[in-house]
Order: C-alpha cells, then structure tokens, then sequence
C-alpha cells in the first residue's frame, strides 16, 4: 500500500495536472455560457448574477473531480479509476431523477462512461508510466 506522501504526484506533475483541469472546466462551464449570454442579453429572462454562482460552483466540483481522476491515473489505480467513472453515472443518474436534469445528456451517458472506461484501461495497460502525460498533452 502507498503512503498518502507516495499518491501524490511531484509538484510540476500535480501543478500540470490542477492547471489543466482548471483550464477545462473553467472555459466550459464558466467562459462559454458567460460568453453566450454576454452576446445574447436580450433573449434571456435573467441576469448574469443569477446564473454565474451555480457556474462557479459547479466548474470547482469540476476541477477537483478532474484533478481526483488524473490523480488516479498517475498512480496507475485501474479499480479506483473504474469505480470512481461509475460513481460519476451514477451522480448523474441521481440527478436526472431527482432534480430532473440532463434530460437530452442521460442518454449518451451510459455510451460514454462505457467509452471512458475502456479508455482508462488502455491508458494504463499501454502506457503504464505515461498515461497522464498522454491525456495532459492531448487534452
């Protein structure tokens, strides 16, 4: 078993991988729809101050759920990176159903957590020390 000090990857690793992580979800959830409603104010019935708290919030559980994987893949935990995808639908199928969101996402969401999977896989068994440095360059 590897200590907490052995899990956690070198500073410029964890920085790249926090940096990346921030970089996506920053611009996805946070930029894109800032930028549509900025261009677009008269088609929407609310102001930015009601939307961009909940962008914030959710790009934050973004990043540390991003930067959690990454984390698994540098320490090559092909169970945990498999448990922690299927968490990650079963969230979302939790809050289809409860909250009665994600309605046009739900269906491709099983598809991709399958794809995701096998991905994670391949990562690892191809490129066993590299698979992080792969997803961080392609990314």
């Amino acid at each position: 078993m590897k200590s907490l000090r052995d899990a956690i990857p070198p500073k410029p690793k964890l920085i790249a991988i926090i940096s990346f992580s921030f970089t996506l979800f920053f611009t996805v959830m946070v930029c894109v729809p800032t930028d549509l409603y900025l261009h677009n104010p008269s088609n929407f019935i609310v102001g930015w101050k009601f939307f961009i708290t909940p962008l914030i919030v959710v790009a934050l559980i973004g990043i540390v759920m991003l930067s959690i994987v990454l984390v698994l893949l540098w320490n090559k935990m092909l169970f945990m990176g498999i448990v922690s995808l299927l968490l990650f639908g079963l969230l979302v199928t939790l809050a289809r159903f409860i909250y009665g969101t994600f309605f046009t996402l739900y269906s491709y969401l099983y598809p991709v957590v399958a794809v995701l999977v096998i991905l994670w896989i391949l990562l690892i068994r191809l490129f066993n020390d590299e698979a992080v440095d792969v997803v961080l360059l392609v990314g």
